[in-house]
């Protein structure tokens, strides 16, 4: 019997594991109609990953991989929408901030989205340099927010200097 514990629950960890050790990773790009699913033939300058799932430690480099590599090359404001993220801790920061500076280092500007409170916290306490917008009810508005305060900051690069929430 003690046998037939351990190993239901050793093969219920690896289930559970294999299930959330890959957030779900949504391209979107803006259109007068509001965020649509991305397509390569529309080569948009401003895209939106939306991260879908859990991001602890063990999702966090399978996560930041992705992120990288399905980036569309004709990208140069990128927003990473979190409002559909869960566990979201010091090590999902880490990696973001770490992701982040390799593709602004591309010319990448790269704003985060639908962070939630218990993670701006975690923002505020660690003195990131990560620009964000709270999480708001309504789906998909922090990040359209974001990529407008991205695309006016294009217009004027002094309107939002330094890490911290982006005003709604």
């Amino acid at each position: 019997m003690e046998i037939a514990i351990l190993l239901g629950s050793g093969l219920g960890l690896l289930i559970h594991l294999g299930v959330t050790a890959e957030p779900r990773l949504t391209w979107l790009a803006p259109t007068e109609e509001g965020l649509v699913e991305y397509r390569p033939a529309r080569a948009a300058s401003s895209v939106v990953a939306e991260v879908s799932g859990t991001l602890y430690y063990a999702a966090v480099p399978r996560f930041l991989e992705r992120l990288a590599a399905e980036l569309p090359e004709t990208a140069r404001q990128l927003v990473i929408d979190v409002s559909h993220a869960h566990e979201l801790r010091f090590a999902a920061l880490e990696g973001l901030e770490r992701s982040v500076r390799d593709l602004e280092a591309r010319g990448v500007e790269v704003r985060l989205a639908g962070v939630s409170a218990q993670f701006e916290k975690v923002l505020r306490a660690s003195k990131s340099p990560l620009i964000y917008t709270p999480a708001q009810a309504t789906p998909g508005a922090s990040a359209q927010t974001a990529l407008a305060h991205m695309l006016s900051a294009v217009r004027d690069p002094n309107l939002h200097e330094g890490g911290g929430a982006v005003p709604l």
